[in-house]
């Protein structure tokens, strides 16, 4: 995988219920979604400036197409969890970011 990011989310339950949720959407190296949260997703952070930063992409983040859960059933997901569990060992995919790179991204949307 290489790279995650929030994505809306439609759900529908054996009984015909529909709903929407925000889910950390996790992608192959080809660009194709393989893998989401098990739960959503609320904005969240150590301080207000990281809360409403994560919000912001979540909102950002809720502008691209929406994706049907069904295609996450573990019957269709093509990830490999240990292909995650290795790269998290080799400390790969994760990118750090400033304060101010943050700023400067909401600030660009």
């Amino acid at each position: 995988m290489t790279h995650w990011n929030y994505r809306v989310i439609h759900n529908k339950d054996e009984e015909g219920n529909e709903w929407y949720d925000i889910r950390e959407v996790y992608y192959h190296e080809d660009g194709t979604p393989c893998m989401t949260t098990s739960e959503p997703c609320y904005p969240h952070g150590e301080t207000l400036e990281e809360l409403f930063s994560d919000l912001q992409y979540m909102l950002q983040d809720s502008k691209k197409e929406v994706l049907e859960m069904d295609f996450f059933k573990a019957e269709h997901s093509p990830c490999e969890l240990s292909d995650r569990v290795e790269k998290v060992k080799k400390g790969e995919g994760f990118t750090t970011y400033t304060i101010e790179d943050i700023k400067a991204l909401i600030d660009s949307v």
